[in-house]
């Protein structure tokens, strides 16, 4: 079975997605020998980001969406970057939030949608106007916990892999809502889009 790209949906932060996407093509040796703290980020979080990431393995499946497994690693990578956000440490919606990023990456993979690279380009060069605005809050401040540094990060293939399916996920969402009329409109066509797709999803949970 082949491991899932992992995706952030359109309403959630850059370095989530950029952070997820490691889980699945950075080699982990490279990520261990990253050691100094993540600036902006307290350091019991930066140094729960490192542990995770210097791990040998994935560690267990935890879960499967239609064949495709969801490992320890990834609920880990999520909780820890819940804490970054403020959130509690919730494991159970951790897990929900894996599993919602998969089914949502399959459908669009599954209609053939794309993103060519003038789009990528164009994204690429709005978010870096927006970190070079406020770096402390950007996705500059998490280069060290993603192997990269600030001049880098923006041709960092496993940060640019996560913003080109980000972007998937946005043509999904404009296909999808396209004939609704108002923003609550197509708020409320994608919630529920969402959870048909939730609801007829093969999704096994084996415990995190």
């Amino acid at each position: 079975m082949r491991r899932p790209r992992f995706v952030a949906t359109v309403a959630g932060t850059l370095f989530v997605a950029a952070l997820a996407v490691l889980v699945s093509t950075l080699a982990l040796a490279s990520l261990a020998a990253q050691a100094a703290p993540v600036p902006g980020v307290p350091e019991h979080i930066g140094q729960a980001l490192r542990d995770i990431f210097g791990r040998s393995s994935d560690g267990p499946t935890v879960a499967a969406v239609n064949g495709t497994p969801i490992t320890q690693r990834q609920v880990d990578i999520e909780v820890a970057l819940d804490s970054v956000n403020g959130r509690g440490p919730d494991r159970a919606m951790a897990l929900q939030t894996v599993i919602t990023h998969t089914v949502l990456t399959l459908e669009a993979e599954r209609r053939n949608l794309s993103v060519s690279d003038a789009e990528l380009n164009s994204f690429i060069a709005r978010q870096k106007v927006v970190a070079d605005a406020d770096p402390e809050q950007g996705l500059y401040r998490y280069a060290d916990a993603l192997g990269t540094d600030a001049r880098g990060i923006w041709t960092y293939p496993p940060v640019v892999n996560s913003w080109r399916e980000q972007l998937l996920i946005g043509s999904l969402k404009g296909q999808v809502t396209a004939d609704a009329s108002t923003v609550a409109q197509k708020e409320a066509v994608w919630k529920s889009f969402i959870a048909d797709l939730l609801a007829r999803a093969a999704i096994t949970r084996y415990g995190t």
